[in-house]
């Protein structure tokens, strides 16, 4: 009488992984902040170009183009982290 090898049985053995699901949603988030990121450099650089000289508006462009910049290093870093942890997974 022959066994059957529970890791092969049923349609659970050919279900992906679900870190590839985990890895998919990662990048898409990553994808969608990051452009937002780029959109947010795009007008913080037309806020500065458009402030006349005004130093409360030149302000207010700096901190959008920082906060910007620092969406855009979370976001890449937060892949970074999460590839290398799936990677270990």
């Amino acid at each position: 009488m022959k066994l059957i090898n529970i890791a092969q049985a049923g349609p659970m053995a050919s279900a992906p992984p679900a870190s590839s699901y985990l890895n998919g949603a990662i990048e898409f988030v990553v994808v969608l902040v990051g452009g937002l990121a780029v959109l947010g450099i795009l007008i913080s650089g037309a806020m500065y170009m458009m402030s006349g000289g005004d130093s409360t508006r030149v302000q207010s462009a700096k901190k959008a183009l920082t906060a910007s910049i620092i969406g855009l290093v979370v976001a890449l870093f937060s892949l970074i982290i999460v590839k290398t942890v799936i990677g270990f997974i």
